[in-house]
């Protein structure tokens, strides 16, 4: 007898089984409705994270001018040592006749600074560099943005390609915007590999 006790199995009445099976249905029912939502919201959260905390990574570097010039490249750099900002503009003269003294002035957070370029005189489709020091501590990666203002003399005003008859020229202002994004430099290293 004791060998037909041990192999009994306990079988639940079937009002206990019912019970039990609506319990688990609605703790299924209960996961599937909600890890849909918690889904849905983690989606959400990761685009907000994207589109809103992300843009500066995302935006590029950028300027333009309404006319007069095209700008090719800008550089936004902060040396590591001085904490001087150094804007430097790369421009294009667009203009059917050469173009004297161009200089670039930047703003930016309501502040002026002025800067020259290289060469002095540019012909038409010729490039010049323009570098301007900025008198603001700006922090490195920061997104900036601003307006550029070419200031210089157009040839094309007295018909001209010589250099020293563009000098009466009156001088003209082109307006441009930026969008730049800040890098560091840093400060020149010794030279260790010469020996004295």
């Amino acid at each position: 007898m004791d060998k037909k006790e041990d192999n009994l199995i306990f079988i639940p009445s079937s009002k206990s089984s019912k019970k039990q099976s609506w319990k688990g249905q609605s703790a299924i029912d209960f996961l599937i409705t909600y890890s849909w939502v918690i889904l849905i919201l983690g989606v959400i959260v990761g685009i907000l994270f994207i589109y809103v905390s992300m843009p500066t990574a995302i935006v590029p570097d950028q300027c333009t001018f309404e006319n007069g010039a095209n700008c090719i490249d800008i550089l936004l750099t902060i040396n590591s040592s001085t904490k001087i900002s150094e804007f430097e503009v790369l421009v294009s003269n667009t203009q059917q006749y050469p173009v004297l003294n161009p200089s670039l002035i930047v703003s930016i957070n309501g502040i002026n600074a002025s800067g020259s370029c290289d060469p002095n005189f540019l012909l038409s489709g010729g490039e010049a560099l323009c570098v301007v020091n900025m008198p603001i501590e700006l922090s490195v990666g920061a997104l900036e943005s601003g307006n550029l203002y070419l200031v210089q003399k157009d040839c094309a005003a007295i018909n001209t390609f010589n250099e020293s008859e563009c000098g009466a020229v009156p001088a003209q202002t082109f307006l441009g915007h930026f969008t730049v994004h800040a890098t560091t430099v840093l400060p020149n290293k010794p030279d260790l590999t010469t020996v004295p």
